[in-house]
């Protein structure tokens, strides 16, 4: 699993971040992605610090390309 570190400058983002992931990725979910076999993404977020997890390289460089 691959996680993306996102500082607080991005966090008003994040509902957008969101909708496209579900969009263009598939199911996600907030939490750990460990434990939700069926999810291809997660979100995290702690005082304005958010981490996007994914499952593969492939899908981490997509979401990077569009909002790094």
């Amino acid at each position: 699993m691959i996680s993306v570190k996102l500082d607080r400058e991005y966090y008003h983002l994040q509902a957008d971040m969101e909708k496209w992931c579900t969009e263009n990725l598939g199911p996600g979910m907030w939490g750990d992605l460990g434990k939700m076999p069926d999810c291809i993404w997660s979100i995290a977020s702690n005082f304005g610090i958010t981490f996007f997890t994914f499952r593969t390289e492939k899908q981490a460089s997509m979401f990077l390309l569009r909002w790094w």
